[in-house]
């Protein structure tokens, strides 16, 4: 059976940092696995890295059952800016231009969404031909664009994006079925497109698939060895981007710098935020910035983690959403921070593998870690919740496997 798989934004399996591997990478895996022959679309710009795989349009052949089609733009260097939706435009065209080429129909398809006009192209190509398709929402475009125009401006903002606004509607309602991480996207893609009863919904978390943990993990300390274990590291790791707010956990490094703590804070990533931060952080001897790193430096890098943060904007893209970074912290065994609301905090709260933090009181964050540092029966059980967590809602080899089965039994 052939699957077409339509993603752009990520590592595929060509790329060398390919161990940062989601939807595409592990999706295509799962399909492999179930003895599929698959096909990647995907951008030719590399979202993470801001630079071309290539100089134009090119297709190869990664082995016998997988090719990897490279759709071409023009590239943008800012998340967001104009240039990125042009970027989106010409590559949703060239993307029309290439599957008008092809000589071989897929069986079954995956679309993943945003960028709207990409989807909407593969979409309207998919329902031409009568071929089931499932559409897999990551983030709420353009609701998430429209945002951004505060109060009585919105109107504006919808009038800007009724292009968007238009596909996004059809596409959702003309696929076969639809997925997204949880069940608040999956409400608000009903309410955005009045999807129809006839689409088949389901949730499948944004997750990783990891072959093993970090030697740290404190559900590998002996219960007697576990007082000796002195965990100190609050870490960071994702993009430096202004999707995030900072701001508590520079307070947080002062104040425990301040009082003669022995944690530290290490920032992993890198992105259009760097220079800022790595300026504000300039004093505290007591922040450390990795840059990027890869899945073994960060295997290396738990072993003396306490905790992971997830310091997200309080906005609804994410308050609906629970991130791949949650399950990436969860995996680990170790509990998670966070200033997020809604479905994450849900999660953790329920799951009691983590705490929440007010990001607009000053030294939340700081304090949360206090507490938990103070309470090493609480903190020993949040690990062992985080790492049960992930095993039963997470695993990536189980998410997968079952939406690898949900897009094969598509008719």
């Amino acid at each position: 059976m052939l699957v077409w798989l339509f993603q752009t934004g990520e590592p595929v399996h060509a790329d060398s940092d390919n161990d940062r591997a989601m939807r595409a990478i592990n999706l295509t895996n799962a399909l492999l696995d179930q003895g599929c022959e698959v096909v990647i679309w995907t951008s030719n710009f590399y979202h993470q890295k801001k630079i071309f795989r290539y100089k134009s349009h090119t297709s190869i052949k990664w082995n016998e059952k997988l090719t990897i089609n490279y759709i071409h733009s023009c590239g943008y260097k800012r998340n967001i800016s104009i240039a990125r939706f042009f970027d989106h435009a010409l590559m949703a065209f060239n993307l029309w231009r290439q599957l008008n080429k092809s000589k071989r129909l897929p069986d079954k398809a995956f679309v993943g969404y945003p960028p709207v006009d990409f989807a909407y192209i593969a979409s309207s190509y998919l329902k031409k031909n009568k071929i089931p398709f499932v559409v897999d929402c990551k983030d709420l475009w353009p609701d998430l664009l429209i945002d951004k125009f505060p109060g009585y401006s919105r109107i504006f903002g919808e009038i800007i994006f009724s292009p968007y606004i238009f596909m996004g509607r059809k596409l959702f309602r003309c696929a076969t079925a639809v997925s997204s991480m949880s069940a608040g996207y999956l409400n608000w893609i009903k309410e955005f497109s009045n999807l129809p009863s006839s689409v088949l919904r389901e949730i499948f978390p944004l997750t990783s698939v990891l072959n093993s943990l970090p030697n740290g993990d404190l559900t590998k300390i002996p219960p007697s060895k576990l007082k000796e274990f002195n965990p100190r590291d609050i870490i960071f790791i994702g993009s430096l981007t202004e999707s995030f707010n900072f701001d508590p956990i520079i307070n947080a490094a002062t104040l425990s710098a301040k009082e003669g703590k022995s944690w530290r804070f290490i920032i992993c990533g890198d992105g259009p935020e760097s220079e800022m931060l790595k300026h504000r952080c300039s004093r505290l001897n007591n922040v450390e910035f990795k840059g990027w790193v890869d899945q073994s430096a960060i295997d290396k890098i738990s072993v003396n983690c306490f905790a992971f943060v997830a310091p997200y904007k309080r906005i609804l893209n994410f308050e609906l959403n629970i991130p791949n970074k949650i399950s990436d912290y969860l995996s680990r065994g170790k509990p998670v921070f966070t200033s997020l609301f809604g479905e994450v905090r849900t999660l953790i709260s329920e799951g009691g593998c983590g705490v929440g933090y007010d990001d607009q009181i000053t030294g939340s964050l700081f304090n949360e870690i206090e507490n938990l540092a103070q309470n090493l029966s609480r903190y020993e059980e949040m690990c062992g919740n985080a790492k049960r967590l992930y095993d039963e809602s997470f695993d990536g080899r189980v998410v997968y496997g079952k939406l690898a089965k949900f897009i094969l039994n598509l008719h």
